[in-house]
């Protein structure tokens, strides 16, 4: 009995580890991955980006272009969620957004992440409709939303790593 509740703990536990090593978010080169201090991440991206705190929680811009590129949450100091944002994507940039979206999954091959959920959802409001495609890897999930309101018509791509705090 012993020896089965090993090898049943081993399975759980090597079925498990891939997803934990794996997951991060590369920022252009800058690793993120959940546990790591807030001041770890805040040193990472003071020098190429404009960051807006707001308690436990940042935005990060590109200096650039003035864009919003990321945001990191943070409880007892350490990192537990984190969202790239690969852009937002109307119709006439068809092609970028398809660019985008190959060179992301790529990325998510490249990671070795084999194993994902894939679901949908619509939600429709007054005036407005939401259709998401979410593409979940355990820690580390793929959001794309097609927003459709009287102001707006576009596509939204989220990249994001997240783990409850223990």
């Amino acid at each position: 009995m012993k020896l089965l509740m090993l090898v049943i703990i081993g399975f759980l536990i090597s079925y498990e580890l891939p997803f934990a090593q794996s997951q991060f978010i590369d920022f252009y080169g800058k690793r993120v991955t959940i546990g790591m201090t807030k001041t770890k991440v805040k040193n990472l991206f003071a020098e190429s980006y404009d960051i807006e705190e707001k308690n436990n929680f940042f935005m990060l811009y590109s200096k650039k272009i003035k864009s919003l590129d990321g945001s990191f949450g943070f409880e007892n100091n350490k990192l537990y969620v984190a969202n790239r944002y690969w852009g937002i994507y109307q119709y006439e940039n068809s092609m970028e957004f398809t660019e985008v979206l190959y060179t992301l999954l790529s990325k998510i091959q490249k990671e070795g992440l084999k194993i994902a959920e894939v679901s949908t959802n619509i939600q429709n409001e007054p005036n407005s409709t939401y259709k998401t495609i979410k593409i979940d890897f355990g820690d580390k999930d793929i959001s794309i939303k097609i927003i459709d309101t009287r102001e707006y018509v576009g596509v939204e791509i989220v990249e994001s790593l997240f783990r409850f705090p223990q």
